[in-house]
C-alpha cells in the first residue's frame, strides 16, 4: 500500500499513533490520575478529558498533514 499511493511510511505510522489517540478507557492510568488531581466525578472527567484527547488528536493530524505537505 506504501508503495502504490507513494506514502511516507514515517508519516504513516504518525498518523495511525494520532488516530489512537483519539479516546481514552475510563480505566486508563492518566485518566484516573487527572481525575484524582483535580477531585472532580466521572462524568466531568469523560467529559474535560474526552475533549483534552480530541483537540490533541486532531491538532496532532493537523501537524502530520502539514509535514505531509511540506516533505
Amino acid at each position: 500500500m506504501i508503495a502504490v499511493f507513494n506514502v511516507n511510511p514515517v508519516l504513516m505510522v504518525l498518523a495511525c499513533a494520532v488516530g489512537s489517540n483519539t479516546m481514552a478507557l475510563m480505566y486508563d492510568g492518566s485518566f484516573l490520575l487527572f481525575q484524582q488531581s483535580f477531585g472532580i466525578s466521572i462524568k466531568d472527567t469523560l467529559k474535560t478529558w474526552g475533549t483534552l484527547e480530541f483537540v490533541n488528536s486532531f491538532v496532532s493530524l493537523l501537524v502530520v498533514l502539514g509535514l505531509d505537505f511540506i516533505l
